[in-house]
Order: structure tokens, then C-alpha cells, then sequence
């Protein structure tokens, strides 16, 4: 992707990454300059490709911002999911008269146990729209 843009005279490449790349660690609220710590192979995938986008901007000046996510919510998403955010859960349990869960705990085999934030998904769209059109351009700058 990064070629193509680059061969293609794109302006700008916004990378959508993830807060996976911060790994497990405690602190709360996630900033911008905390040290990525991947826990998997996904996050190790997603900081890769930060590391490309930033390779990129300083070897081709091919301006690049990198987005990290958190969970995003948003409709038709499938309440069933592993990966189901939480406004589909929500919806799902009170539509089946359970009790509403407010703090999730996120166990996985061999990964310590993490809780969740979320994103609306007019949020995450909003930050990538002002991202492109931003004159910013660096790879880790905050918007």
C-alpha cells in the first residue's frame, strides 16, 4: 500500500493501527508517547506498520498518520462476535432480560487479563477524516 501510494503521488496516508500495540500495561489513560509493549502477533503486525508508515515519510517524504484505535462500536455489528463491542452486547443482553455488565475483563489463554475501552464509531471516522486532511503529517503526532 505504502509503495503504491508513494509511486502514485498520494498526499497523504492515514494508517488505521490499534491500541493493541500498547500492550498490557496498567496505566490509564493511553497517551501517544507511552513505549508500545504488543502482546501479540496482531499488535506486533499493526506497530509494524506504524514503523513502515514513519520509514516511509522520512525516506520518501511521504506524509503519514498513524490512528490507534480502541474498540469500536457502531451499528450491524454482530452482537455474537468474540470481538463485539459494547453497545451490541448491551443491546443484546437487555433484549434478553440480563443483567447489564459495566466492566469487562478480557481473558485470553496465555495473555494477561486486560479491560476494555471503546470508540463510537463517528468518533474514530471524524479523527481519520480530520487526519487526512490535516497539514500535520507527522507519524506520531497527537490530533
Amino acid at each position: 500500500m505504502l509503495l503504491a501510494a508513494k509511486d502514485n503521488g498520494v498526499k497523504k496516508v492515514v494508517y488505521a493501527s490499534s491500541s493493541s500495540v500498547y500492550g498490557d500495561t496498567p496505566t490509564l489513560p493511553k497517551r501517544e508517547n507511552m513505549p508500545p509493549n504488543p502482546q501479540s502477533p496482531y499488535a506486533v503486525t499493526k506497530l509494524a506498520g506504524e514503523y513502515y508508515c514513519q520509514v516511509f515519510q522520512e525516506v520518501y517524504a511521504l506524509p503519514t498518520v498513524c490512528l490507534r484505535y480502541f474498540n469500536v462500536y457502531g451499528p450491524r455489528q454482530d452482537p455474537n462476535s468474540q470481538y463485539a463491542a459494547v453497545i451490541p452486547r448491551f443491546i443484546k443482553r437487555v433484549s434478553q432480560g440480563s443483567l447489564l455488565l459495566f466492566l469487562e475483563t478480557v481473558s485470553r489463554p496465555g495473555i494477561s487479563p486486560s479491560s476494555r475501552m471503546w470508540c463510537k464509531q463517528t468518533s474514530w471516522r471524524r479523527k481519520a477524516m480530520l487526519a487526512a486532511f490535516s497539514t500535520l503529517g507527522k507519524t506520531r503526532e497527537p490530533l
